[in-house]
């Protein structure tokens, strides 16, 4: 643990610490005189940093307070910097990460979702870094990663295929492209600019990564978020298309889990008209073919092959039920039933 400056931390932060342990290879678990706290390694800037912090005391403010706490230091700062590094301390939960798989845990963790997006409404803070607002913007950022696909393509045909990658991307970048240009559509000529303005206005807020390890659930039953590295401005609707998105796929693009997880957000926090329609174009969007396709074509020597090869075949395997999927899901934005109840299930 040398690369830790923990003697600098501990005067910076006014601890005296009793015993340390490593959790991941940016998190230590420290006792100290004050508590248990934890201890991250943030490659963040500090802008980001600062809105990380505003968000969370907003939470707080609001009553939401099933957070890690971060700790100010000494001087009243959201993050400690040692030299060009940085490093927040927040309060140590004792909670074990959600299983989404497990329908209790997935019916607490999207009743959180919707409590933490209701008292997150009303955040006008200041925002120095522009790629953490994104209110109205999904279809330029989408057409900007289509155009990726698009260039991607015409390299790979004029230079040739050279791996099972290159294959794979080619026979499905044509598909991919017309679905990402069905999404970009749909967002441009439905409800999608009205709904993020209004949005806007009302200061909604996003965590952005509401993944499962992020959720933690004590023995009390009790909800807790964290990590708020990611969090941005931007309608709910991207926190629960991601968390949609994330749970059928492990349940082989199964509509009733899409419909539920609705349901249950729907009676804490009730969804409006045309936002289905929009949730359909942020589901349709290609995104892991993207982010895929960029991790091997633009992020060259970072990630391993094999492991970008498989993840590609994952994709293209369920290629059938993903499609399956969204035009059910399309069927139900077009029937106009909008969601009386569970009991429709």
């Amino acid at each position: 643990m040398e690369q830790w400056p923990l003697k600098e931390l501990a005067s910076i932060y006014s601890l005296h610490i009793q015993n340390m342990e490593q959790q991941k290879q940016s998190v230590l678990k420290l006792e100290t005189n004050r508590g248990t706290f934890a201890l991250k390694h943030s490659h963040l800037e500090p802008e980001e940093l600062y809105l990380q912090f505003d968000i969370c005391r907003h939470l707080e403010t609001k009553g939401f307070g099933r957070i890690a706490s971060i700790v100010p230091t000494r001087n009243g700062d959201p993050f400690a910097q040692v030299n060009s590094e940085r490093f927040m301390l927040t309060a140590w939960l004792e909670a074990e990460q959600s299983n989404l798989l497990n329908p209790a845990d997935l019916e607490l963790a999207v009743l959180n979702l919707a409590q933490f997006h209701k008292a997150g409404t009303g955040y006008f803070g200041k925002v120095f870094w522009p790629k953490r607002r994104l209110y109205g913007v999904w279809p330029q950022r989408f057409s900007f990663r289509l155009g990726h696909i698009q260039r991607y393509r015409r390299q790979i045909l004029a230079r040739g295929i050279r791996d099972e990658f290159d294959r794979l991307f080619v026979n499905f970048a044509g598909r991919a492209q017309n679905q990402a240009g069905s999404a970009i559509n749909r967002l441009r000529a439905g409800p999608y600019y009205h709904l993020a303005n209004k949005a806007r206005e009302m200061g909604t807020v996003c965590h952005h990564d509401y993944a499962y390890h992020n959720i933690l659930i004590d023995r009390d039953r009790r909800v807790w978020l964290v990590d708020f590295d990611y969090c941005i401005l931007d309608m709910p609707l991207h926190d629960l298309g991601s968390m949609i998105l994330r749970t059928v796929k492990l349940s082989n693009w199964s509509l009733a889990e899409a419909l539920r997880i609705l349901l249950i957000y729907h009676e804490e926090k009730p969804l409006e008209p045309g936002e289905l329609e929009v949730l359909l174009s942020f589901m349709e969007y290609p995104q892991d073919f993207w982010q895929l396709a960029w991790a091997r074509y633009n992020e060259v020597g970072m990630h391993k092959y094999e492991s970008l090869l498989f993840r590609l075949k994952k994709f293209v395997d369920t290629v059938g039920a993903r499609d399956k999927f969204l035009a059910r899901f399309a069927k139900l934005c077009e029937s106009k039933i909008f969601l009386p109840g569970r009991d429709i299930l």
